[in-house]
């Protein structure tokens, strides 16, 4: 999941990649595209530890449907410790710093 978060960050600078985002969501304009690509890289978290808030959001969604997902603390689903490792080791920022 890093290295992807990477590659969309190298390929902002590409105006390719930017037509292939609005390609994707249907934007026909390549300035439109180009700023909702923008915007889009700034919403990415160039550390990806997994989000309480998120997974209480996509529970609350998902328990429209099926209202037993509900009853499941999200607490119990967060694992930090992957992405904690990751960064401790400085495997994260030697990610993007070879990408500039």
């Amino acid at each position: 999941m890093i290295q992807i978060i990477l590659r969309i960050s190298i390929f902002a600078l590409l105006s390719p990649a930017a037509l292939a985002f609005g390609a994707e969501a249907g934007i026909g304009d390549p300035a439109v595209a180009e700023d909702g690509y923008q915007d889009h890289l700034l919403t990415l978290n160039r550390k990806p530890y997994p989000s309480t808030d998120g997974l209480r959001n996509a529970q609350r969604l998902m328990a429209q449907q099926n209202p037993k997902i509900a009853a499941h603390k999200v607490e119990g689903l967060v694992d930090r410790r992957f992405v904690r490792k990751l960064d401790e080791s400085g495997f994260i920022d030697r990610l993007y710093s070879a990408s500039h």
